[in-house]
């Protein structure tokens, strides 16, 4: 993962003036080149592919309305606010963000028989806009690039139920979110208090992840082992 632009080489610096050039009438004038990096990162510095994947998170951006969850007029439905309780909880020694989201918790079943699926994805695509919201307070408040979040998975009370198809489907459908809208967001995930069926959960989420995602996956303590 490159980190600084200075460690391009002449190749790459050719690739981002070429996809800068192709997204440069679509950009938000807080979207510079380390923004346009983790584009290219996520497609191995195709300009296509990630021209391709930038136009269609646009698309989903739309869909969503995910440029206005920041704003007074965005109200998360309360079933989501009150059975799906994760949030920002300080910064490591980075700066960077720190998520916890207590998965194990949730009740997949019965989100989906109170809000719609899209509800659930605009809700998560709050959480991420607001990391990026806080990573860029963070940088500006230090002088320090900051700009991923690092997310603590906990994992007590995972079951049989969290097995149940529409809500893999569900989860499945987050974590594409992430990985097709939010490239490099994660700087680490943590999950804690993992139980013995979580490996059997992770092999259902695991062909929705990026390689960068799953290499950023470290289990604290217990003795349970994953397969990347």
């Amino acid at each position: 993962m490159i980190e600084n632009l200075d460690d391009l080489d002449e190749n790459q610096k050719e690739t981002l003036k070429k996809f800068r050039e192709q997204v440069q009438s679509s950009l938000k004038d807080d979207q510079d080149d380390y923004f346009l990096l983790k584009w290219l990162q996520a497609t191995d510095f195709d300009a296509e592919k990630a021209d391709d994947m930038f136009r269609q998170s646009l698309w989903v951006r739309k869909k969503l309305d995910l440029d206005s969850v920041l704003t007074p007029s965005y109200k998360p439905p309360e079933v989501l606010m009150k059975y799906d309780p994760g949030g920002f909880y300080g910064y490591d020694k980075e700066g960077s963000p720190i998520f916890v989201d207590p998965l194990g918790q949730i009740d997949f079943k019965g989100l989906l028989h109170s809000v719609k699926k899209d509800d659930v994805l605009r809700f998560k695509g709050y959480h991420a806009e607001k990391g990026l919201q806080l990573a860029k307070e963070k940088a500006k408040e230090t002088g320090k690039r900051v700009h991923q979040v690092v997310n603590i998975l906990d994992m007590e009370g995972l079951g049989l139920k969290h097995l149940w198809g529409p809500g893999v489907a569900l989860f499945n459908s987050v974590a594409t979110l992430y990985e097709n809208n939010f490239p490099g967001y994660w700087k680490r995930i943590f999950v804690i208090k993992a139980p013995l069926i979580f490996p059997a959960a992770y092999n259902l989420v695991k062909p929705f992840l990026s390689e960068d995602t799953k290499n950023k996956i470290k289990i604290l303590g217990g003795e349970i082992l994953l397969s990347h």
